[in-house]
């Protein structure tokens, strides 16, 4: 068979012509069709994007006090051992 190469018509734009002609919009453009609902919704997930981004150093800064705080009992191996005493239930400490 042999190979035949389809050539556009005349007054018709190629996928080539269309795929280079691409129009360039501004920043504030790109909402310029949004109504109240996309507003709230981009309101809601910047919100949500910065608390899920805020969670990891809170993390640290947390999890650093609390290794600070065993340290600082380390000190005095009585008092670290009455501390967990505290938290563990009789149940669990005993045979």
């Amino acid at each position: 068979m042999a190979e035949v190469e389809l050539v556009p018509e005349q007054g018709v734009a190629s996928k080539t012509d269309q795929q280079t002609k691409t129009e360039s919009v501004s920043f504030f453009g790109l909402f310029a069709t949004a109504d109240s609902t996309d507003c709230v919704l981009m309101f809601l997930g910047s919100v949500g994007s910065c608390l899920h981004g805020a969670a990891l150093p809170v993390f640290f800064i947390l999890f650093g006090r609390m290794i600070d705080s065993l340290g600082h009992l380390s000190n005095n191996p009585h008092k670290l051992s009455s501390r967990v005493s505290e938290v563990l239930s009789p149940s669990l400490l005993r045979p």
